[in-house]
């Protein structure tokens, strides 16, 4: 598995590879638009944490491939204010074993879900027009925000 921080125009920053278990330290704040993209066996369950102040979320991904651009500006609203402003960037992620998978807990439980197809799952979409505003975003329960 990978972990890749790049910016907006697709430039590799920093990369961490390994098996089953991966921090990933980014000891600066992030740029404009920076992207994180996760590369794990493909129809995988993996459990990731992007930031302290979001829960850890268990995915699943057909693809194998996570693509996660970091919010700014307006964006960050629907989001805790202090998330992805830190100089100390921790990103996590695991293998999930079928044991967790077969434990009680939020099913719909994504941090990472974003506007439109992901390509990775949980993740919820509105059935209406939201104007782009952060606080009607269709989120997963995880990150529903009341304003």
């Amino acid at each position: 598995m990978k972990i890749i921080l790049s910016d907006r125009l697709g430039n590799k920053k920093a990369m961490v590879e390994g098996h089953d278990n991966l921090v990933f330290i980014w000891e600066e704040a992030y740029s404009f638009e920076d992207i994180l993209t996760f590369e794990v066996e493909a129809n995988s369950f993996v459990g990731i944490t992007i930031d302290q102040h979001l829960k850890s979320s268990i995915i699943y991904t057909p693809s194998g491939i996570i693509i996660y651009q970091i919010p700014v500006g307006f964006k960050t609203k629907a989001y805790h204010p202090d998330a992805f402003q830190q100089n100390h960037q921790e990103i996590r992620i695991s293998t999930v074993s079928g044991d967790v998978l077969k434990c009680r807990r939020n099913l719909a439980m994504n941090s990472l879900d974003k506007r439109w197809a992901t390509g990775y799952y949980p993740h919820a979409e509105a059935n209406v027009v939201t104007r782009d505003e952060p606080g009607l975003k269709a989120r997963t329960p995880s990150m529903v925000i009341l304003l």
